[in-house]
């Protein structure tokens, strides 16, 4: 039996450190360990610092509570491990408030324990100054489970509340309890309510228990929806009023249900039950062909809360915390139907999902919002609250609610209806704009410890990331050079002998490829040459991956010392080959060589037939389970499609372009969920764990999404009804927003590898500027750092380091104009890369803006040359300009 939670506590030990040590001691990472009247202070020197303490007995059938008052300025990853001895996974894992202050962190243990339980702090991982005032032990009384009882079919009676249409869903009232409605969807049932919902009220020491279908309940319905209430008394005369008011909603498939609770006494109440539907219940069961929880469950027909991407207790996932749910969204799909509930968040309101149900064994899934919400008065995953919610006589409360549903077989149409219905969060704006984002950024590459003179490395974390040459650093920071204003002299003096060193540090024969950035553009070999012994190293590098592909395209997973695989339900995933799929396709385009190209179009059929309509997982095999749904996947196989697209023009992969982009939108915020700063369109890595320890919930990971939010912007092009710019606008918002600030000079301009929502803290690895100033153009509108265009009658392709825009072919050839090199239009040289011309060498023709056209000499300012099979145009360019492209008669 699950267990819920006593409000009251008994401490069985407080350790105060005040008046002493009391058995605590330190690793050979902690330095200078001594106390005062302001309790332990010591030094963390190492990566790995702890304290621990003396064994104490504890009760088998409590749940314990470990408070913990301490101040740090070491980084924000704390741990508290348990037990008889200490091991992985036996530990609670905390956000630490760095800013030097005193904080106390309530820290919940749900396992057992039991005699000789001893505990140690890991309070960081990096060097730092730690104080802790105190350490407290509670036990805490636990109280049943609701008594719930089997969900079953509702009477059907003669008269009822009615029905409430809209577009191919329906909500009918069948019986005359306040519960007793079918949900269908396109004439199928896809779900009932749940007839005996109860509403627990505390009284001393017990909780009473009201089944809301047994008081008197009163149904109306006029000409636009339907109103029903219950009237419950409880013991101690308190009457009670549940009201529902359900109508249909602003958009076809959606119906707005508003819930009203009152009482005519103060009450403390333990359990509201706001409404539970049970999907599949007397029809489809316990199967599914997916299903959705927002931040925390995205699955095919497997069991939600499993153990094959976390195996802690976190993986329980049925009553989360608001802070892990990036949207507000539940939803089950099957039999070519879907059904979702979208909710208003509050702290009365918080939502309950399991598939298959196994809190009501309905032998259906369970999706509903019940009370009050994870939080001050409740834990994760308990179905009632650890401490009374207050009730004041006669003010109400309320919670409002939509039911969705529609045709698919995949929870994308559920996240697209969301989007339909509560809109988009509004882009962050970033102090300053883009000059400030960009002296921000420059700042990073140039004094940060990212760079070592001329050498770069990923990321700054201690010694694990080695400084290499980096094309692409010097291309940014080129970027930067040419779009600062000119009063920022020294800053740009900087870059500029920062990028001549960054040249001339990469080795011969490297030919403008590599780098450190997660969105790597083929934008360096069309600032600084090369680009021949680029493209031949790309196509070379593509016959290779294509060996990676089976003859039916799958890339089988091979498990190193760790076997990531051991928990999926097969030896691959569409997200595992989608990096080397990615740039497959990607060098296809650069050399147009036709027999890449067909072989590239082949696998990417391949990856069709394989996977459409699946759940995206797989892309982070490096420590991530093979089975996690992964928002790499997502924004790796959505550029495979529009890169596809781009080379053949097929709609076909258009459409699965927005497919793979839809899945990616639920590991994206589009709700606030503190009230910080951070927290709009950050985006979560994984539904998942590290090595199946490290939970990732409710943790932001930007620099995954911003390779999802790159992929976006390609996609944008080409579906521009879509929400992606807007989205991939706000990824890269917000990962401004999380950059290292000035006043952290060693970090300054570095993107954290992850943030602690709750506490605002970075953490993690400090990772270059270039994954976030990929896409900076885009936000501020100043152009791109990379385009690629077809031209369908010529069969070829142009790849700029910057916007093309304005596109024009006949049988004769094309127009296009060209934005120039960084955001400023400055004068600087560039080239344009035409892959794929076919003819004889055409006539160009260069108009810059004021000035006469300018027919371009052949071998002059145009080359033409063969790589790969595949026949390149490289035309040498300044500044913005309109180039015209014409066959020249033989």
């Amino acid at each position: 039996m699950l267990l819920a939670l006593r409000a009251d506590a008994r401490t069985v030990i407080e350790w105060d450190f005040s008046g002493g040590m009391h058995g605590w001691k330190g690793n050979h990472h902690v330095t200078d360990l001594t106390y005062s009247r302001r309790g332990l202070s010591f030094t963390s020197t190492g990566v790995d610092p702890w304290i621990e303490g003396p064994a104490i007995d504890l009760r088998i059938d409590r749940i314990i509570k470990v408070t913990v008052r301490m101040h740090s300025n070491a980084n924000s990853t704390g741990e508290l491990f348990y037990g008889t001895h200490f091991q992985a996974g036996h530990s609670v894992r905390f956000a630490v408030n760095n800013d030097a202050d005193w904080h106390e962190y309530e820290l919940i243990i749900m396992e057992p324990l039991g005699s000789n339980t001893r505990f140690r702090l890991d309070p960081a991982t990096s060097e730092g100054r730690i104080g802790v005032a105190f350490i407290r032990v509670d036990e805490l009384t636990q109280w049943d489970d609701p008594p719930y009882s089997a969900p079953v079919r509702p009477e059907p009676a003669t008269t009822t509340a009615g029905a409430v249409t809209s577009g191919l869903l329906e909500l009918r009232y069948v019986g005359t309890g306040i519960g007793d409605f079918t949900i269908d969807v396109d004439n199928r049932e896809m779900a009932l309510g749940y007839s005996n919902e109860l509403l627990g009220v505390l009284f001393g020491d017990v909780i009473e228990w009201l089944d809301i279908n047994d008081g008197s309940v009163t149904g109306q319905s006029d000409s636009d929806g339907v109103i029903v209430t219950a009237y419950l008394n409880d013991s101690g005369g308190g009457a009670w009023e549940i009201r529902r008011e359900i109508r249909p909603g602003p958009i076809d498939g959606a119906i707005t249900m508003d819930v009203r609770i009152r009482v005519d006494a103060d009450r403390d109440v333990m359990c509201i039950p706001w409404l539970t539907i049970l999907a599949g219940m007397g029809t489809f069961g316990p199967t599914k062909s997916q299903a959705l929880l927002a931040g925390l469950e995205y699955l095919s027909d497997e069991p939600g809360s499993s153990e094959a991407d976390i195996s802690t207790l976190e993986h329980v996932r049925r009553v989360p915390d608001p802070v892990k749910v990036t949207f507000p969204l539940m939803a089950i799909s099957a039999e070519g139907r879907y059904i979702g509930l979208v909710w208003e968040p509050s702290r009365w309101a918080g939502p309950m999902f399991d598939s298959p149900d196994r809190i009501f064994n309905s032998g259906a899934h369970v999706m509903g919002l019940t009370g009050p919400a994870v939080g001050e008065n409740r834990f994760e995953n308990d179905l009632l609250a650890h401490t009374p919610i207050k009730l004041t006589a006669n003010e109400p409360i309320t919670a409002r609610l939509w039911i969705i549903g529609g045709q698919d077989d995949t929870a994308v149409p559920a996240v697209q209806a969301y989007v339909d219905l509560r809109g988009l969060p509004i882009v962050p704006q970033f102090e300053g704009g883009l000059q400030s984002a960009a002296q921000l950024l420059a700042h990073g590459w140039v004094y940060s410890k990212i760079r070592q003179g001329g050498l770069f490395r990923h990321a700054v974390w201690n010694d694990r990331f080695g400084a290499v040459p980096a094309p692409d650093a010097a291309m940014f920071m080129d970027w930067l050079a040419v779009s600062l204003h000119e009063a920022d002299v020294e800053l740009i003096a900087e870059l500029h002998m920062a990028i001549d060193h960054a040249l001339t540090s990469i080795p011969q024969g490297r030919h403008m490829d590599g780098g450190v950035s997660h969105v790597r553009p083929p934008t360096a070999p069309l600032l600084f040459g090369d680009i021949e012994a680029f493209v031949q190293r790309r196509y070379d590098a593509a016959i290779d991956l294509l060996e990676q592909f089976d003859a039916n395209g799958v890339k089988i997973y091979r498990p190193g010392e760790i076997d990531y695989g051991s928990t999926h339900f097969t030896h691959h995933a569409n997200g595992y080959g989608a990096a080397a799929l990615v740039s497959i396709l990607e060098s296809a385009t650069l050399s147009a060589d036709p027999e890449l190209i067909e072989s590239a179009l082949e696998l990417l059929d391949k990856q069709t037939l394989l996977y459409t309509n699946t759940v995206p997982r797989g892309a982070q095999t490096w420590e991530i389970p093979l089975h996690t749904p992964d928002i790499l996947a997502s924004g790796r196989l959505a550029k495979a499609y529009a890169l596809g697209h781009i080379l053949s023009a097929r709609r076909d992969y258009l459409d699965q372009a927005r497919y793979w982009a839809w899945t990616g939108v639920p590991f994206v915020y589009l709700v606030n969920p503190t009230e910080g700063r951070i927290g709009p369109y950050a985006t979560i890595p994984v539904y998942g764990a590290t090595n199946w320890k490290g939970p990732w919930f409710g943790r932001p990971v930007q620099w995954c999404g911003l390779v999802y939010a790159s992929s976006l912007h390609m996609l944008s092009r080409y579906d521009p009804d879509g929400p992606w710019l807007q989205i991939a606008k706000g990824i890269t918002a917000s990962g401004l927003q999380m950059t290292w600030p000035p006043e952290d000079p060693g970090r300054v301009g570095l993107l954290p590898d992850f943030i602690w929502l709750k506490s605002q803290n970075r953490d993690g690895p400090a990772i270059n500027p270039g994954t976030t100033q990929a896409h900076l153009p885009e936000l501020f509108g100043a152009g791109k750092i990379y385009d690629v265009r077809r031209l369908t009658m010529h069969d070829c392709l142009i790849h700029a380091p910057c916007a093309i825009r304005n596109v024009t072919e006949d049988k004769t050839g094309a127009s296009f104009t060209v934005d120039g090199w960084g955001a400023a239009q400055s004068p600087e040289n560039y080239h344009i890369l035409v892959s794929g011309w076919d003819g004889p060498t055409p006539n160009v023709t260069i108009l810059h803006a004021g000035q006469r056209p300018d027919l371009v000499p052949n071998g002059s300012s145009i080359r033409r040359i063969f790589v790969a099979g595949g026949e390149l145009l490289i035309i040498h360019l300044k500044g913005p300009a309109r180039i015209q492209i014409t066959e020249r008669m033989q």
